[in-house]
């Protein structure tokens, strides 16, 4: 993933807690890079994002589609 796209995604990322819409813009914006995620890019998602199971299940439609790209990701890298 290329360094301009991955400021935007931490700039996304650090305004989704204003509103729906904001929110809807980084999901939206992850979901179109994820394919061209490298493991620094999922690293900077990872501390994006909470991981709290009950308040995932609000949103079960965006994190189902990140679940199909990162169960297959490599975390065993050095």
């Amino acid at each position: 993933m290329e360094w301009e796209n991955k400021t935007k995604m931490i700039h996304l990322g650090n305004n989704k807690d204003e509103s729906f819409e904001t929110k809807k813009q980084f999901e939206d914006y992850v979901l179109e890079q994820i394919d061209s995620f490298d493991n620094q890019a999922w690293d900077m998602f990872c501390n994006l994002v909470e991981i709290i199971p009950n308040e995932m299940k609000n949103d079960i439609d965006f994190w189902t589609k990140i679940y199909q790209k990162i169960k297959i990701f490599n975390c065993n890298y050095e």
